[in-house]
């Protein structure tokens, strides 16, 4: 079990703004709230879109959020996951790998089918049904094209889902699947969650005449923090070894 580095450009700096209408986003053990003015008091949107649209808020933040912490730690530069390899191989391999799979299996169930035989799946694909094409006509359009755009950026991590991470896909496993299983890079994980937000920000700016900056997520100790406190061990190591390294060398007089 290795580290893997995403190589792409480095992270932007994440500012804490959050955008009017939704000036509560906070995370709190690595899950993300509204505070107490709810959208259900704030939105002009249809209450039997609202529900879908209040819930699939959470997700997306929640999946905003864990991404943040995974390129935090494992997407900023070699040297840092190098400084990961060196303090605790098997624990942030096992980090990584865990963040990786929930990100994806995240991503894959916001884009499930609206429903699956009688049952309705909270999904994006339900959130654009339940626009009323003849009230909302634009809006309707604008989100038909961004679902359809969402769905197929993110077919190839369905497909891992499917094959790998829900379920085990035998031929997939032994690797003699006529169709290999997809190779997963950061930039389409980040070309996803732009999409994403994209559809999100077009019906609550439609109805709300505002957005939530996903991307600006707040939170109380990240992969930043975490990075910090390793910087400052490997420090402190390196300042009793050569410390212990002087007593016993001997005095030249």
């Amino acid at each position: 079990m290795g580290l893997m580095f995403l190589a792409t450009q480095s992270s932007a700096a994440f500012d804490n703004s959050v955008v009017a209408g939704y000036a509560g986003q906070e995370c709190r053990d690595g899950r993300c709230s509204m505070d107490d003015l709810s959208t259900r008091t704030l939105s002009a949107m249809p209450s039997e879109l609202l529900q879908v649209y209040d819930s699939l808020w959470q997700e997306v933040a929640n999946l905003h959020s864990r991404w943040k912490i995974f390129s935090q730690l494992f997407a900023v530069s070699e040297e840092r996951v190098d400084l990961l390899r060196e303090m605790a191989p098997s624990f942030f391999g096992v980090l990584h790998d865990t963040f990786r799979d929930d990100i994806l299996m995240a991503l894959s169930r916001i884009t499930d089918p609206s429903r699956t035989g009688k049952k309705e799946n909270l999904s994006l694909v339900l959130l654009v049904e339940r626009i009323d094409a003849s009230k909302y006509p634009e809006i309707r359009k604008e989100a038909d094209i961004l679902v359809a755009a969402i769905l197929t950026h993110c077919a190839p991590f369905r497909d891992l889902r499917n094959r790998n991470l829900a379920h085990k896909d035998l031929p997939s496993v032994l690797r003699y699947h006529t169709n290999p299983l997809p190779g997963i890079s950061r930039d389409m994980i980040e070309h996803a969650l732009r999409t994403i937000r994209s559809l999100m920000n077009s019906i609550q700016r439609y109805f709300d005449q505002a957005e939530t900056a996903y991307e600006h997520i707040i939170q109380r100790g990240d992969g930043e923090d975490i990075v910090f406190y390793l910087e400052q061990a490997k420090e402190y190591q390196i300042h009793l070894y050569q410390t212990e390294t002087r007593k016993h060398q001997p005095n030249s007089e």
